[in-house]
């Protein structure tokens, strides 16, 4: 049970490096933090995202992947190709519809970053319990 508890916990902190890294008021704010990794080197925006490969060793090392830990999982791989495509329509291509354009500039609640403090790290507690 211990190690469950220091899992969460170090899951928890990672989370919280992840959302001071790409904490702003807009989607564009955002975007445009990560954008600052991704043009120095595409494995440096990958390496701001430390949770991900937290919760892959937590799977290989439990040998436990419950659908917890395919939701956490398949939510961070989503997050950060989501993350590259935009970046990529935003500063790369520049195809960008109208409408997202204008939805990239809306303000950004802080609750909506505070999520994923909490969620995840739910998510694994409850993973590792069964």
């Amino acid at each position: 049970m211990d190690y469950i508890v220091l899992f969460v916990g170090i899951l928890f902190f990672l989370e919280l490096f992840e959302f001071n890294v790409q904490k702003s008021n807009t989607i564009r704010g955002s975007i445009e933090k990560l954008y600052y990794y991704y043009d120095k080197s595409i494995f440096l925006f990958f390496l701001i995202h430390p949770s991900f490969y937290f919760v892959i060793f937590i799977v290989l090392l439990s040998d436990n992947l419950n659908y917890q830990m395919l939701f956490i999982l398949s939510f961070k791989i989503f997050d950060i190709f989501y993350k590259l495509d935009l970046i990529k329509r935003v500063y790369k291509t520049g195809d960008i519809s109208r409408e997202l354009d204008e939805i990239l500039d809306l303000p950004i609640s802080p609750i909506l970053y505070n999520v994923s403090l909490f969620a995840y790290p739910a998510m694994l507690y409850f993973g590792l319990v069964n």
